[in-house]
């Protein structure tokens, strides 16, 4: 029977530490990641601050300039299947209060991109997003929005944060992990999907995609969460930037919806370290690769970043087609 003609993930990408393509950093992270390394600058204790490096960038690379070169070869992998002349990006990117991020320009971003990779971007179309970690899933959410009026986009994010600057800013938050506290490990990432209507069962469903408010936030995703559970097992893959808090409220939500018998967890910073505003878009990439080569853990998939109070909440619904998952 032919599958139905839905919103369908069509086309991946990705650039990490892992790998320089969507595949290689599915299967090098499924397998125990990436050592860390020591980075250059030292913490205010005067120890080597560690985290991770995307190996095939020139050290020498910095600002927006390692953001393109990042982002370029990932684009072209998820738009190798697009069939159309131009299409929109919707692209999360880290806020503006990071003191490597204010300087960048929204436009001079897509334009850099569409030119270093050679993607037909529809400019007008294109935006940019710049809310947090779970800003992804805003591109996601108007990927999919595209998705169901017929016509195809892209949603991705782009972070680096081993700069002097990021490290040093992280570093004064105390948000850096060390021997004696929880914390985050830098690293780098992009990550793109093409979205688009399909009827091709072997390609996984974008079955939901949103960004939370604050307001409504935890109560919809509760409901999210609380509907996945009664349907049978869930993959859940959350992004808890290596906050104590994030574990407790991640907790409290699958007790209160059951999720507890039903979920198998994965987190991102264990995967691939911490990419920021990538988060989102890299842990759909992967449960995507997952979903369609077989190690998928459960036939759904849901994709969770952010949600403390103050902040928006990501989360994402993928489900697989393949018969093997």
């Amino acid at each position: 029977m032919k599958a139905q003609r839905m919103p369908r993930i069509l086309g991946v990408g990705a650039m990490t530490v892992a790998g320089y393509d969507a595949t290689s950093s599915a299967f090098v992270a499924r397998s125990g990641g990436v050592d860390t390394e020591e980075l250059g600058p030292v913490d205010q204790e005067q120890r080597p601050i560690h985290g991770r490096r995307v190996a095939a960038l020139s050290r020498d690379l910095a600002g927006i300039d390692r953001l393109v070169a990042l982002a370029a070869g990932a684009l072209v992998e998820a738009a190798a299947s697009f069939p159309g002349q131009r299409i929109p990006l919707f692209l999360a990117l880290a806020e503006p209060t990071r003191p490597d991020a204010a300087s960048i320009d929204d436009g001079a971003m897509i334009e850099r991109l569409a030119a270093a990779s050679g993607v037909p971007l529809d400019r007008a179309m294109s935006r940019v997003v710049r809310v947090g970690r779970a800003g992804g899933a805003w591109a996601l959410e108007a990927a999919l929005a595209q998705a169901r009026a017929g016509m195809y986009a892209l949603a991705g994010g782009i972070d680096s944060l081993i700069g002097p600057a990021t490290l040093s800013f992280l570093d004064g938050e105390e948000r850096l992990a060390t021997l004696d506290r929880d914390g985050v490990s830098p690293s780098e990432a992009s990550a793109f999907i093409l979205v688009g209507p399909s009827d091709a069962a072997d390609r996984t469903a974008l079955c939901d995609a949103r960004y939370l408010y604050q307001a409504e936030a935890r109560a919809e995703a509760r409901a999210l969460l609380a509907a996945s559970s009664a349907s049978g097992p869930t993959w859940l893959l959350a992004d808890l930037d290596g906050l104590p808090e994030r574990a407790v409220e991640l907790a409290d939500d699958l007790i209160v919806t059951r999720m507890t018998e039903t979920a198998v967890r994965d987190e991102l910073s264990f995967l691939y370290g911490e990419v920021g505003a990538a988060a989102f878009p890299l842990l759909a990439v992967h449960a995507d690769v997952a979903c369609r080569l077989g190690f998928a853990p459960a036939k759904r998939a849901i994709v969770r970043a952010g949600g403390l109070t103050g902040e928006g909440l990501g989360i994402a619904v993928l489900e697989s087609g393949a018969d093997h998952a």
